[in-house]
């Protein structure tokens, strides 16, 4: 499992690496409590915490498995109710899972600067 941005999962998305299939709101301790976002929302919200710049605090966890399914999960840190964002996709633009996993694992690399 792997971490990533917002900004990192929105550039997944807009550069067709990762199709969106579902996305969901969910309840750490309500299993029938699933809400449906739609994706542009989504992607709007997204967006928006992308030019958060350091304010840009949500952590993504990332899962691929073999068929080239994604799962990201967010936190949101609600301390009434768990709230929490599952964003389901497969790997796409011609990307194999092991591109996919590097690209994940490129984007969490600090940069060097000389």
């Amino acid at each position: 499992m792997d971490t990533i941005t917002s900004k990192q999962l929105y550039e997944l998305i807009t550069s067709g690496k990762m199709a969106v299939t579902l996305i969901t709101s969910r309840y750490f301790n309500m299993i029938d409590m699933v809400d449906i976002i739609e994706k542009e929302d989504f992607m709007t919200d997204l967006e928006k915490s992308t030019q958060a710049g350091r304010f840009d605090i949500i952590e993504w966890k990332c899962n691929v498995n073999t068929k080239g399914t994604v799962i990201l999960t967010a936190d949101l840190h609600d301390s009434n109710v768990g709230e929490y964002i599952e964003v389901l996709g497969v790997v796409s633009g011609g990307m194999s899972i092991e591109q996919f996993e590097e690209e994940v694992r490129n984007g969490m690399k600090p940069l060097v600067i000389c």
